[in-house]
């Protein structure tokens, strides 16, 4: 194998590792620095509290008559997981938000 082909095969390597941890939005351990979501294992979940996520949309323009704003809302249901890294043992939590439905139309107004 040549070593540029080498090269670009353990750089393409790694950045796919570095992409996938931010995809997955994963936390390494905080003992062993271990940043591979597999080898963490979940202890328990506490549900917290439901809250509603809200924002607006304004509609309209030059092209249209008239100016409105629409607001749509989604639940968001907040969780605190406990885990434990099967490598060295160490517990640690970590607070995960899940959306628990679609957004929906709440309002609209006319500007």
């Amino acid at each position: 194998m040549q070593p540029a082909l080498a090269a670009a095969a353990v750089s393409g390597l790694y950045a796919t590792c570095l992409i996938y941890g931010r995809l997955v939005r994963t936390t390494g351990c905080r003992k062993c620095s271990n940043p591979m979501s597999f080898l963490r294992r979940e202890l328990s979940r506490r549900h917290v509290r439901d809250s509603e996520e809200c924002y607006e949309i304004q509609a309209g323009g030059y092209d249209v008559d008239r100016d409105a704003v629409e607001v749509d809302c989604r639940v968001v249901r907040t969780d605190i997981v406990t885990y434990r890294c099967r490598k060295c043992g160490q517990v640690w939590e970590e607070k995960v938000e899940l959306p628990g439905s679609g957004y929906h139309p709440v309002e609209r107004r006319d500007l």
